[in-house]
């Protein structure tokens, strides 16, 4: 299972097009894959620094295939997680703007001042990705 998921996943899940609700960039037909891209590498990197979840480093497609520690459903669950932080990031527009949003470019600039959705945290916690 790839770590990222697909703009197509994404409308599946939540019914939007993130070619429709991300301003265009230089590289239009690409703004949706480089969000999607930085919203999980920003999940994977918060994950591994309140919740030292290293084993997000070894997905199957960059590590061994038979690994035990991501299962499909942790792996799942994590794709799930990052689909409800961009949910989130889209429903806070405005307020993701003074959070690291540059609305002009369509990305984020500012990870650190990114908050992790509650809904993205719970299916993180249901993977084991966020426990103490």
């Amino acid at each position: 299972m790839e770590k990222y998921i697909t703009k197509e996943e994404y409308r599946k899940a939540k019914g939007v097009d993130l070619d429709q609700e991300l301003h265009d960039l230089d590289d239009a037909s690409n703004k949706s894959k480089r969000f999607i891209e930085d919203v999980t590498d920003y999940c994977e990197d918060y994950l591994k620094e309140k919740y030292r979840a290293f084993e997000l480093d070894s997905w199957p497609d960059e590590g061994d295939p038979t690994d035990p520690i991501l299962t499909d459903e942790r792996q799942h669950l994590f794709r799930e997680g990052v689909i409800e932080q961009i949910d989130y990031l889209l429903e806070n527009g405005n307020l993701a703007q003074n959070a690291g949003v540059n609305v002009d470019l369509g990305i984020v600039t500012d990870y650190s001042k990114v908050e992790m959705s509650r809904r993205a945290l719970r299916k993180f916690r249901l993977a084991g990705f966020a426990n103490v």
